[in-house]
């Protein structure tokens, strides 16, 4: 795993950047640890991203982990950050 890319629009014209961090040992013993970290617009996105109750994100994190090794953690994150898709350094961070 590892990389960056950006998502597609998830039910709707607006976008949603996804970037995921190459998995990192915190000790020998633990499991690898991915943070994912959706970024949209603004907050009305973020729900269309949680989903009622939560259940969107719930089941992209159940479809994600079953192409992950057993054990390892996912720690899905959605922000509101106004702008990113014009801001470089945002960018830079998708590898665009």
């Amino acid at each position: 795993m590892g990389g960056r890319t950006r998502a597609r629009a998830i039910g709707s014209k607006d976008q949603a950047g996804v970037t995921a961090f190459d998995p990192y040992r915190v000790a020998e013993f633990e499991w690898p640890h991915i943070t994912v970290e959706i970024l949209v617009e603004r907050e009305s996105q973020k729900g269309m991203v949680i989903g009622k109750g939560g259940q969107l994100l719930k089941d992209v994190g159940i479809a994600a982990r079953r192409q992950l090794p057993e054990g390892c953690f996912l720690e899905l994150k959605v922000r509101v950050e106004p702008g990113w898709q014009k801001r470089d350094d945002i960018l830079d961070r998708f590898g665009y």
